[in-house]
């Protein structure tokens, strides 16, 4: 997945969007081709990789 980055004052607001594809969201199997697995999976936010903030993201089985 591509970072979005968003250059904000102190104490300034915005709202970033960004498009989560499933091959975002894909890891290789034991075969290595891409699959995509149902589960949670964590989208984390932050200046860097020390100060995150993070949200869950369940995957569903179509």
């Amino acid at each position: 997945m591509r970072s979005v980055r968003v250059h904000l004052n102190p104490d300034e607001k915005t709202t970033a969007e960004f498009r989560l594809t499933p091959d975002a969201l894909s890891i290789l199997d034991i075969h290595m081709d891409r699959v995509v697995e149902p589960g949670v999976v964590d989208i984390m936010v932050g200046p860097d990789s020390a100060r995150t903030q993070s949200a869950p993201l369940e995957v569903e089985k179509k």
